[in-house]
């Protein structure tokens, strides 16, 4: 869902912009925009709970086992294991990234055309959040991240060693 720590932060701040955001709508087009905006925006928060709660059961079924007089195990469980088993991680290591672009352009000098066309391209496509080129690369680096994180992060053979210990 909304989370804790950092992703609390975040949200906090996301929303505290929704008043203004929302006043200034409501002046420029009416309500008639407004009030579909708010459902859509409460939609997207409950589906992201959705998924944020979702796992997949992996059924398992634990070997019964002798130990001393009495024959232990065999119960059946379940591995729960998340649908986004990353979070929001990807989501700040990509907004990191191509923040990247723009500080590098900042040390080029002002003063040659090939930096000052450097500049331009990077304000124009990096920069800006409704540029195709910032969508598409934004996109492609949270879904690389959210991989990247999770093969780190979720190891299957300690997982294994975890349940061949356990029974």
């Amino acid at each position: 869902g909304i989370g804790n720590g950092m992703s609390l932060l975040i949200f906090a701040s996301v929303v505290s912009s929704f008043p203004v955001a929302g006043a200034q709508i409501n002046a420029e087009r009416g309500m008639g925009l407004l009030l579909p905006l708010l459902l859509l925006a409460v939609a997207i928060m409950v589906a992201i709970v959705f998924v944020e709660l979702g796992q997949r059961r992996i059924p398992v079924q634990f070997s019964k086992r002798v130990v001393g007089n009495k024959m232990t195990g065999g119960q059946s469980t379940y591995i729960p294991l998340k649908v986004n088993q990353s979070g929001v991680i990807p989501v700040i290591f990509a907004s990191s990234v191509l923040y990247l672009p723009l500080l590098f352009t900042q040390v080029l000098p002002a003063d040659r055309s090939w930096a000052v066309s450097i500049q331009r391209w990077v304000d124009t496509n990096l920069v800006q959040p409704d540029s195709i080129v910032y969508i598409l690369v934004y996109g492609f680096l949270i879904v690389g991240f959210a991989y990247f994180y999770t093969a780190i992060q979720f190891d299957p053979a300690k997982q294994a060693d975890t349940i061949r210990r356990q029974g």
